[in-house]
């Protein structure tokens, strides 16, 4: 087995910094020599080859070094031709699930990928940014599926080659729509066990000779220790990511301020958690006239008093009445405009009657976005569009629509999920990454100032507290809310850095390496988190079909605290959810010795059809079987019971 590198992990305690100075980190570059070739035996390679001849002239060099070599490129289906070359369709995840199994087939089942389908160019129309996702983000996650798909097969290494993502110099020609790629670099090692997976950004070759130096500078770098991370190779440099703590003071009290006297500010996810928090802060401060954008309609404001007189304090459309009707009693002035921020023409008409409101517009912050959540190995094209809609397209649409606007900011509000890259949260992850890109790609573009905020998790709004959980997950939770933001504090951090207007930056209470460490072992610490009430004994795993129903009922009872599960309940229906189904994944495992794909239960989510899996592996059980959800009256019981003053 080839040797893998160890990741350091820095001995740095996760600890909540007391100085709100000390949150802010810049993601810099440092200068590091190249790797030593770590590969002592010829192994099997797939290389998904450019355009531009990058991954054919790669091949070559390394089947001259006695490497079998197999080249995949994109097609319309899977193709399998003689000399071994392939095709895959790049947005279908069924034909790589076919090439890997082709593969495997035939005993080739790759130790190492090299993807290079991100150096040809991806264009600068709103369209180009959506189909460069196929070629890229798409890709690598279907290929990351099919991996994972086959359960255990030993380590695979992938690196991944792109132009245009990173900016090293500050005057490179930077494409942002392929950043979403770094989402999917940073998390897939995450969740696919034996994957390694290093991001490499290259200068694009221009001419033959070009494209012969940039092999030999590829060689070292594919060849050598399989370990995750970012690299970018510029001039005779190679650069490695690192991250630069740095002191955002407060703004002083004479400092020239940066948002104006009765200014117009549009906030997109305008009535969502953040957008509302960041709202009331522009009216208190500058008595803002502020347009909200929202996917919700509000009734017209000549309804509000019926509505409100016809429905419940906790009417979620009255909740929000109030909350604008508070804005407005600090004395600013609100119009609310339902659109989704990704449709070009709607947001274009929501600026033409904003104008016509208020007149120009002064700055926007962009906070709008969908809750992401769920494993890699079961997010589908339209789940991932729906993450990437808000902040992939809606980012690129604000773009056309106010290029030629002489705006004081606009801020997109980015995670630092983009760097931690929790399991879970591949697609936001990306959609971070692509906004973070989007901020250095504008910064060379001039004119209105972008920052992209990575933010860290907000401990009274946004998505970590407005997301449904189960009681067993609430644990989880809690601890990553014990150092999140406050209300209060979100806005401190946004007056420090619009005073300063960094083009990117990211917030981090507590030390940033030090939590991406922390997440690169969190699938593994889950897995092996919860260990079974009693250890079985080596050879005493059951193997009946009503002993193995017991055992994996006991999992499932502790680990959803839940005292009854029948047969036919659905594991996602008692409130199971991606990373509760690991740590049942991770028993099963201790319990009866076998280690199942990712997959498993999600393709046999009740307690019955997971049993039978069990004590008859040879017998392929039919997907998605048993799913007739009799757990959906027992969750919703269980939700009443959850609720306040029962």
């Amino acid at each position: 087995m080839e040797p893998r590198a160890e990741v350091p992990v820095r001995s740095v305690a996760l600890e909540r910094q007391k100085d709100p100075a000390d949150w802010f980190y810049l993601p810099s570059w440092k200068r590091t020599v190249p790797p030593r070739a770590a590969v002592a035996a010829p192994l099997r390679w797939l290389v998904f080859a450019d355009a531009r001849g990058l991954g054919d002239a790669l091949a070559r060099r390394l089947t001259e070094a006695g490497h079998t070599v197999h080249t995949v490129r994109p097609g319309d289906d899977f193709r399998a031709a003689d000399d071994g070359t392939y095709e895959v369709a790049p947005a279908r995840a069924e034909t790589y699930a076919a090439l890997l199994a082709a593969l495997t087939e035939g005993g080739a089942r790759p130790d190492r990928v090299v993807h290079l389908w991100s150096v040809d160019d991806a264009g600068g129309a709103l369209e180009d940014v959506e189909s460069s996702q196929d070629a890229g983000f798409f890709s690598l996650l279907f290929l990351a599926q099919a991996l994972g798909g086959q359960g255990a097969g030993g380590p695979v290494h992938l690196t991944v080659v792109s132009t245009g993502v990173q900016s090293i110099t500050g005057h490179e020609p930077l494409q942002p729509a392929k950043a979403t790629l770094l989402g999917a670099c940073r998390v897939l090692p995450r969740e696919v066990p034996g994957l390694t997976c290093q991001s490499l950004d290259v200068e694009p070759p221009e001419d033959g000779a070009a494209l012969e130096r940039a092999v030999a500078r590829l060689l070292p770098e594919v060849l050598g220790p399989a370990a995750d991370g970012a690299v970018a190779l510029r001039g005779a440099w190679r650069w490695a990511q690192d991250f630069e703590q740095v002191r955002l003071d407060a703004p002083a009290a004479d400092a020239a301020p940066r948002l104006r006297e009765r200014g117009t500010y549009l906030i997109t996810g305008g009535l969502g958690g953040i957008g509302l928090v960041l709202a009331e802060h522009l009216a208190r401060r500058v008595q803002a006239r502020l347009v909200l954008v929202a996917r919700t309609a509000l009734p017209e404001p000549a309804e509000w008093e019926g509505w409100l007189a016809s429905h419940g304090e906790e009417d979620a459309v009255s909740r929000r009445i109030r909350q604008v009707r508070a804005l407005e009693a600090l004395g600013s002035e609100v119009r609310v405009f339902q659109a989704d921020v990704a449709d070009l023409a709607r947001m274009e008409d929501v600026l033409r009657r904003a104008r016509e409101c208020f007149g120009e517009l002064h700055g926007v912050i962009h906070a709008a976005g969908i809750p992401a959540g769920g494993l890699a190995q079961l997010r589908t094209r339209q789940a991932v569009g729906d993450v990437f809609g808000p902040k992939v397209r809606g980012t690129w649409v604000l773009h056309t629509l106010l290029r030629d606007t002489p705006l004081d900011f606009l801020l997109l509000c980015s995670s630092r999920t983009a760097f931690t890259a929790e399991p879970g949260q591949v697609d936001h992850c990306a959609a971070c990454a692509f906004q973070d890109a989007f901020a250095h790609w504008r910064a060379t573009q001039g004119g209105t100032p972008v920052v992209s905020l990575g933010w860290d998790t907000w401990r009274e709004v946004g998505q970590a507290v407005s997301t449904a959980l189960p009681d067993a997950a609430r644990g989880m939770r809690e601890g990553m809310l014990a150092s999140a933001l406050s209300s209060a504090e979100g806005v401190d951090v946004f007056e420090r850095v619009l005073a300063q207007l960094p083009a990117h930056v990211v917030v981090s209470t507590q030390d940033l390496p030090a939590a991406i460490a922390r997440s690169a072992t969190f699938l593994q610490d889950l897995m092996g988190s919860s260990e079974p009430e009693a250890a079985q004994a080596p050879g005493a795993a059951p193997s009946n079909l009503d002993e193995v129903e017991g055992a994996l009922a006991d999992i499932w009872r502790r680990l959803l605290g839940i005292e009854r599960v029948e047969r036919h309940e659905n594991f996602f229906d008692l409130g199971g959810n991606s990373l509760i189904g690991l740590k049942v994944i991770g028993e099963v495992k201790r319990r009866f010795g076998v280690a199942l794909p990712v997959v498993a239960l999600f393709e046999n989510p009740t307690l019955g059809a997971m049993a039978r899996m069990l004590a008859h592996p040879e017998q392929e059980a039919p997907k998605h079987a048993d799913r007739r959800g009799r757990g959906a009256k027992r969750r919703e019981q269980m939700q009443q019971r959850r609720q306040p003053g029962r």
